[in-house]
């Protein structure tokens, strides 16, 4: 990991500085609001690690193609499917801290000396992960369905090392894709909207890298036969949307004006300012609209 920060700084141009890196004014700053739906969602998702078990009963089988893909490309022997694990494991955990260690610490506060813009990035990071993981566990732990090496640890307890785990039931959707969708969303997100690596290519590239290695462990998962193609494609959507979407809704925008419906409609009698934020409460969270006055 160290030569892969030294690599990247050593890759910003001298004009990537702090007094060209900074938070545009037109952008959503992180605020009480999504600091409330942070905290509800990650609270949230602890809560369900901690407190909530696994359905004990789920829906068997394929749809939409599933059994086919299965057949298809899950591997044959027990060691195959272990190396499988092992590669989805070990990508899924560094996409968790990639925002964090490389594009937010190292290249943008230390490489930018922008630490403004730095912690805008984290808490954006912090935000989308925070409930990708309360969607991802929701479904895990309450939708209940079988992953498709139920059957086969049903007939031999040594087809895998999990056939005697409580969350046989939990394949949807694959939560391991939707965290890495995650990252590669966030990667994207920053990099449409930052210069942070100066003119070079390296952002465009990063994304790219950040899809791909979404792509890999799916693939990954579904040779190891934990998941289904469409927990697969469930956990890529979500991931997408929690990674990608949230950011350029609530901070960013599409354009060059800002996140949408954030903006000012003028009265006769004064000037309203309105803004689209999360809201967080006692059983509740979603989307609220708020205006000042």
């Amino acid at each position: 990991m160290a030569g892969v920060l030294v690599s990247l700084l050593s890759t910003l141009p001298g004009s990537a500085r702090a007094d060209e890196l900074s938070w545009e004014p037109q952008w959503r700053r992180f605020g009480w609001g999504n600091l409330a739906f942070t905290a509800v969602s990650g609270g949230a998702a602890l809560g369900i690690i901690f407190g909530a078990d696994y359905r004990q009963d789920g829906y068997r089988g394929g749809v939409l193609g599933d059994e086919w893909v299965r057949d298809t490309f899950v591997a044959e022997s027990r060691e195959g499917r272990a190396t499988a694990r092992v590669i989805g494991d070990r990508i899924f955990q560094l996409g968790a801290f990639y925002p964090y260690l490389v594009d937010t610490i190292a290249v943008t506060w230390i490489g930018n000396g922008a630490p403004d813009v730095a912690g805008q990035m984290a808490l954006i990071n912090l935000q989308s992960q925070a409930f990708a993981a309360l969607l991802g566990l929701t479904t895990a732990h309450f939708i209940g369905r079988a992953r498709p090496s139920t059957d086969e640890c049903d007939r031999d307890a040594g087809y895998e090392r999990f056939c005697d785990k409580p969350d046989q039931n939990a394949s949807f959707m694959s939560g391991h894709t939707a965290t890495v969708a995650t990252t590669a969303g966030l990667i994207c997100a920053h990099n449409s909207k930052l210069s942070l690596y100066g003119d070079t290519p390296i952002g465009v590239i990063e994304c790219i890298l950040g899809i791909g290695a979404t792509a890999t462990v799916g693939m990954a998962r579904i040779v190891n036969d934990r998941h289904w193609h469409s927990d697969v494609v469930a956990g890529m959507s979500m991931g997408a949307f929690a990674g990608y979407v949230l950011p350029m809704f609530l901070h960013y925008g599409w354009g060059d004006e800002g996140p949408p419906l954030r903006g000012t409609i003028e009265l006769e009698d004064g000037t309203i300012r309105s803004v689209v934020m999360p809201m967080a409460g006692v059983g509740t969270v979603g989307l609220g609209w708020s205006a000042l006055f």
